[in-house]
């Protein structure tokens, strides 16, 4: 019985010792995958975040998914989201900009076909490189800038007596310099019609600057310049009654009033910014941003309204003809067959019209 007894409380007390084992490592087990490192008995739920590779793509997912790593990964995924907000919260302005020499790689920018160099409008050249606009910083772009010319402002741009003047007259004394708006490649450099001796430059920003009625051009297509380089010297030549320089800005061939880009009261840079899109072939430059389809104010409108401005002074020049006109606020086909001395029909058969309604800031073709 002795014996009995005995061995009945030795197995007791192996039992009651192999329980504590067991009950022992399990707590231990537990605490030995956290964080990939065995951390003993004394492990404490939630685990602390390690430094490794992905508590950001866990902390959204619940703790146990932190435990398997750390926070490296969870931060640039989350950089990645504040970049999308960022678009949608109106930064998209960022993806039109361009400095100063911003396509100055483009091996395009330089490279002209026969029309490009023989007309002021024919230029194949598009610097929107599959941008919806391109916005050009004003302020950031003073320092690469020069005056065209050391004169002063005598007549502006837009629609007088039924003729497009397709940019501003400067008036400077005869012989005086002619300098290149910013740097770029000469584009077309000749004797051309009404604008007499005339220097285009394709700027490395996109934009084509044009210079006119000089008595002679000191560049040759194909030529690189600088901001403030001497182009040409100022004239009368062409149809010019007295020496000035007629400066026009361009982008695609399209012309746009030039006082969106120079402060022609102060001879600078104007300040801000200009924005410049390009609607189904149509150039159309603002002052300020402009939401799709919506044209600029009368005042910024690609090509100006009709107005009854006095007969061209002395010193002021414009193109012999406009091949096109951009629509504004009451125009009609009939009136604009008055204008420009043609029909309704002729301008609806040019056009492809199957009907005489137009609207605001389509672009007609006259001839």
């Amino acid at each position: 019985m002795r014996l009995k007894l005995l061995l009945l409380v030795v197995i007791s007390l192996s039992l009651s010792a192999g329980c504590s084992v067991m009950r022992k490592g399990t707590t231990g087990r537990s605490s030995f995958y956290v964080g990939g490192t065995a951390m003993g008995g004394n492990a404490s739920w939630p685990p602390p975040s390690s430094s490794g590779k992905g508590s950001g793509k866990g902390s959204g997912k619940g703790d146990v998914k932190e435990a398997a790593g750390g926070s490296g990964r969870g931060s640039a995924r989350g950089n990645k989201g504040s970049g999308k907000y960022d678009n949608k919260s109106g930064h998209k302005a960022d993806y039109g900009d361009v400095y100063a020499g911003g396509l100055s790689a483009d091996p395009a920018l330089a490279s002209f076909q026969e029309l490009e160099t023989e007309h002021v409008k024919f230029s194949y050249y598009d610097p929107f490189k599959g941008r919806d606009y391109l916005r050009y910083d004003l302020d950031a772009m003073r320092r690469g800038f020069h005056y065209p010319c050391n004169g002063w402002f005598t007549s502006d741009y837009g629609m007088r007596s039924g003729s497009m003047h397709t940019g501003v007259d400067l008036r400077a004394n005869a012989e005086s310099n002619v300098y290149a708006a910013f740097d770029g490649v000469v584009r077309m450099s000749k004797n051309y019609s009404s604008y007499g001796n005339v220097v285009v430059v394709r700027h490395y920003n996109g934009l084509e600057t044009v210079y006119s009625h000089n008595s002679r051009n000191t560049v040759r297509t194909g030529d690189r310049v600088k901001a403030g380089d001497v182009i040409a010297k100022v004239g009368r030549t062409g149809r010019a009654t007295a020496e000035h320089v007629h400066f026009e800005v361009r982008v695609k061939g399209q012309h746009f009033d030039p006082k969106l880009l120079i402060d022609v009261k102060n001879n600078t840079l104007a300040s801000g910014s200009l924005y410049v899109y390009d609607r189904n072939g149509t150039i159309v430059a603002s002052s300020k941003p402009l939401s799709p389809g919506q044209m600029p104010e009368q005042k910024h409108e690609t090509v100006s309204a009709p107005s009854q401005a006095r007969p061209s002074s002395p010193g002021s020049a414009y193109s012999s003809s406009s091949d096109y006109h951009i629509v504004v606020k009451g125009d009609t086909l009939y009136s604009l067959a008055r204008r420009y001395g043609t029909t309704v029909n002729k301008l609806m058969r040019l056009n492809g019209l199957a009907s005489s309604k137009i609207i605001t800031g389509q672009r007609l073709r006259l001839k």
